[in-house]
């Protein structure tokens, strides 16, 4: 069935390139800091025991398959590891240095309490982290960023330790959350030679099957609804918007890349360029 999904041109910088190696350089970093900070959890030796048939009633009951809250880093862990993505965020110049220098402060003074913030996260509750930045006078952007970083380290970790327990025929979400962890997606994926299309969880990365056509976030199937856009030297690459709830997501069409080895990490780098500028359209 054809895609009848209004295409249009985003407003640009002007012809000025993309910084895609220096996107690439950041998410690289973010992602060791996220590996090491996992690599802490095999001390503790927490993982859920889990079945593949406990794995399998959990998804066909709508349930994502890791009961939360899950098992968290050491307080001292989340701490360091903050520490060095707000460094990391600053060498990027992501972050404003004063606005990064404060949350260091906050945080190597114990201001924050890191792991009920990457808990609450961890359950998709954004409100204490809203509170907490408002106490401490930090960015609300700042804060939640540095906090999603830890948390989907932690549901990496967990999500990689359940692996293999159920086929991407099981592994399919009809509401269009991540069947592991309940999370939103990132990254539409475009894949084969029937075009199959997956989802890329936005925290713990499990890829999972979804319906072709259908907003993940609301469940709208009205494509006069929904718009692509396009850049002409991004090929393969898009932004599908949702006008329902001014959602927007990423969609890589592995078909015109030329490679399928590409993992999540790489392929939000390749598609940064689109969160910008979905963003700068209203989208969120």
């Amino acid at each position: 069935m054809a895609e009848h999904i209004g295409e249009s041109m985003p407003q640009t910088d002007g012809g000025r390139k993309f910084p895609v190696e220096e996107f690439a350089r950041f998410h690289q970093e973010l992602k060791e800091i996220r590996a090491s900070l996992a690599a802490s959890l095999d001390k503790k030796s927490e993982l859920q025991q889990l079945t593949g048939d406990v794995a399998r009633e959990r998804i066909s009951s709508g349930k994502p398959v890791l009961e939360l809250p899950v098992a968290l880093p050491e307080e001292g862990a989340l701490c360091d590891a903050a520490i060095r993505i707000l460094d990391t965020v600053v060498k990027n110049e992501v972050f404003d240095k004063p606005e990064a220098d404060a949350a260091k402060k906050i945080i190597e003074g114990g201001g924050l309490d890191l792991s009920a913030l990457t808990s609450v996260v961890v359950t998709g509750d954004s409100h204490a982290v809203e509170k907490a930045a408002l106490d401490s006078g930090l960015a609300l952007d700042t804060l939640l960023f540095l906090v999603e970083q830890l948390a989907r380290a932690t549901l990496t970790w967990h999500s990689a330790g359940i692996k293999g327990l159920f086929d991407d025929e099981v592994k399919t979400s009809r509401t269009g959350a991540c069947p592991v962890c309940g999370s939103h997606p990132r990254i539409s994926i475009i894949e084969g030679e029937e075009g199959v299309r997956k989802l890329a969880c936005g925290m713990c990365e499990t890829v999972w099957r979804y319906k072709r056509i259908g907003c993940p976030f609301c469940g709208s199937e009205d494509q006069k609804k929904f718009r692509r856009f396009t850049v002409d030297d991004e090929s393969g690459l898009s932004a599908l918007l949702c006008d329902v709830c001014k959602r927007y997501l990423k969609q890589i069409d592995r078909r015109k890349l030329g490679d399928d080895e590409y993992g999540v990490t790489e392929l939000e780098t390749m598609s940064s360029r689109f969160d910008i500028l979905a963003r700068r359209e209203g989208y969120r």
